[in-house]
């Protein structure tokens, strides 16, 4: 499997702090779901 880097936007790095300081699981899932799968997505069909 390659290496994908991603960009999180200001608002998604402070959306992540929030969800690591409350250790929020349930927000982190949502996090990962909504926002890293479909970046990572995304540019691995850059990359195709």
């Amino acid at each position: 499997m390659s290496k994908v880097y991603i960009k999180l936007s200001a608002q998604e790095q402070a959306r992540l702090n929030r969800i690591c300081v409350d250790k929020d699981s349930e927000g982190a899932l949502d996090f990962i779901l909504g926002v890293v799968a479909t970046k990572v997505d995304e540019k691995k069909e850059a990359n195709s």
